[in-house]
């Protein structure tokens, strides 16, 4: 229920799938109000009856606390939800998906980002910092797990997800999809933004102050940007309006981001102790924030740091399969790492050819002379990535050492702002050559600095603050990607290429080959790959 929604199976600690259900319906961050329209839930039901390649009835099925009744599992709080709980036992049921001694429990919301963050990590111990806009169980939660479980060391009253979110009331020109859940994509648009910034002493107490006590100014402060704005204490200056462009915008952001970080860094410090390990897991809405996870990284001094690839609410109901069977069930062999990203939706049509486009069989030394050319390529290979952030099987990628790439994708491919950059992939082993960064990052979860040697001839992945969003390749987790990126470094002397999502404008990542054909015959995408064939426009 809410933003996000999503279903995920698995046996035992083996992971069957994570669906987003945006995937299936291209409504980015798609919305489920099933309280409002429970009809929609036949429609899910129905996918899922037929989208299961293991047709056996689970023996457990765990949901989201609000669709449970607002209740833990034993007992009911809120009666007038029993009958929501009953239409999905009876959907699940009819469509062969559970069985009649099927067990039914919930999970809360933070202790279910914990779950499905430490029992995909590579730790035995370590503290968990879940924290996002919300939850039903708190805002900002520290763990300690280890073998005998996750338990909550503290819950913090900070807000912070809510109010990243929240500084786009200060601007008057950015843009984002007004619809519900359309809101989600802001934080990265202002991250971004952050690193045009200067730090600005002067405002150093005056945000400190804001972030500590943004709960205070109600819930409304949420939902009512003129309230917020009103209320919260900030400098005039960024109270009346800031554009885009502007360099106090970007300083604010990056004052902003600044003290942010340091809040979490502060909290991260104070519960290392108390968890009595080195280890650092990260989940939640807010473990997106790659700036912040880099600096955790560069000046904690942690044994290990682990994001998982979906630490946002997509990954929740793998959190709450997790926490059941470690929980409930006693179940005590951990899932291998690292945990594949390709367990998200297959694509779901075939590549029925339009008028206009043309295909003809192909392989990686082809597609890496094109590339080389200058060509934009998405792909579309297998499974698609869990979480937000495309890693190969639904990218564009292409060579950032060409100029005029960045321009070419934000604005006739991707059709984005001017001031969002692009990320990096490389193979593990190439990574130091070219990134100043000593940990592995193979869901694009941090901010590494470019080495000085290559910010000029990478400088089309390179962000105004000299870094990238890194991600980095194993050859066992994508085999044909590693083998493209070691083929091109070998022919052409470039380990590194830029890599972003392939989507429509407005919409998540695609699961159809009739998407992809669409944005080739009405963007300036040059290609599509899947592994066998390439497709181009006649």
């Amino acid at each position: 229920h809410n933003h996000d929604c999503n279903v995920s199976e698995i046996n035992n600690e083996e992971i069957l799938y994570v669906l987003e259900f945006e995937r299936i319906s291209r409504q980015r961050y798609h919305f489920g109000n099933f309280f409002e329209d429970p009809e929609q839930l036949d429609y899910w039901f129905k996918f899922l009856k037929d989208y299961r390649e293991d047709k056996q009835p689970v023996d457990a099925v765990v949901l989201d606390k609000l669709l449970y009744g607002k209740a833990h599992y034993k007992k009911f709080i809120n009666k007038e939800h029993n009958w929501l709980l009953e239409k999905i036992k009876l959907g699940l049921l009819q469509n062969g998906i559970t069985h009649s001694k099927t067990k039914f429990s919930s999970c809360p919301h933070h202790m279910g980002h914990a779950s499905g963050a430490f029992y995909t990590s590579p730790f035995k111990n370590a503290l968990i910092l879940s924290y996002d806009g919300a939850g039903d169980d708190g805002f900002t939660n520290t763990y300690k797990a280890d073998e005998t479980g996750i338990k909550l060391i503290n819950k913090y009253p900070y807000w912070l997800g809510r109010i990243y979110k929240s500084q786009k009331d200060f601007f008057t020109d950015l843009k984002y999809d007004k619809r519900k859940g359309g809101e989600e994509s802001v934080s990265g648009k202002l991250m971004a933004l952050a690193g045009f910034g200067k730090h600005r002493h002067e405002w150093d107490k005056i945000i400190v102050e804001y972030i500590r006590t943004f709960h205070e100014l109600s819930t409304r402060a949420l939902d009512e940007p003129k309230f917020h704005v009103e209320k919260a204490v900030v400098p005039g200056e960024v109270k009346s309006g800031m554009s885009t462009e502007s360099k106090l915008a970007h300083d604010w952001m990056y004052n902003f981001q600044y003290w942010f970080t340091e809040i979490v860094k502060e909290i991260i410090q104070k519960d290392l102790n108390v968890a009595k390990s080195n280890n650092l897991v990260l989940t939640g809405g807010c473990a997106l924030n790659c700036v912040a996870n880099y600096h955790i990284w560069k000046d904690l001094e942690l044994k290990g740091l682990y994001v998982p690839p979906n630490p946002n609410d997509c990954g929740l109901s793998l959190g709450f399969a997790y926490r059941y069977l470690y929980s409930i069930n006693k179940h005590n062999k951990r899932i291998e790492y690292p945990v594949s990203p390709y367990f998200n939706c297959r694509i779901l049509d075939s590549p029925d050819l339009p008028e206009g486009i043309k295909s003809y069989k192909s392989n990686i030394i082809d597609v890496a002379k094109l590339i080389n050319k200058g060509k934009l390529i998405g792909f579309l290979i297998g499974n698609s990535e869990m979480g937000p952030r495309a890693l190969g099987n639904r990218s564009i990628l292409c060579d950032p050492s060409i100029s005029g790439v960045k321009d070419v994708l934000n604005k006739k491919v991707k059709f984005r702002e001017w001031f969002r950059p692009f990320a990096p992939i490389v193979r593990l082993e190439d990574a130091q050559e070219y990134f100043v960064f000593d940990i592995e990052s193979p869901y694009m979860s941090f901010a590494a600095e470019v080495v000085d040697t290559y910010k000029d001839e990478l400088k089309e992945i390179v962000h105004s603050d000299g870094t990238a969003r890194l991600q980095t390749l194993r050859r066992e987790t994508n085999p044909l990607i590693w083998e493209l990126l070691a083929h091109y470094k070998e022919t052409y002397g470039r380990g590194v290429l830029l890599n972003t999502s392939f989507n429509m404008k407005g919409r998540p990542i695609l699961s159809r080959y009739s998407d992809a054909f669409q944005i080739l015959l009405e963007t300036q995408l040059d290609y599509i790959y899947d592994g066998d064939r390439l497709y181009s426009e006649h």
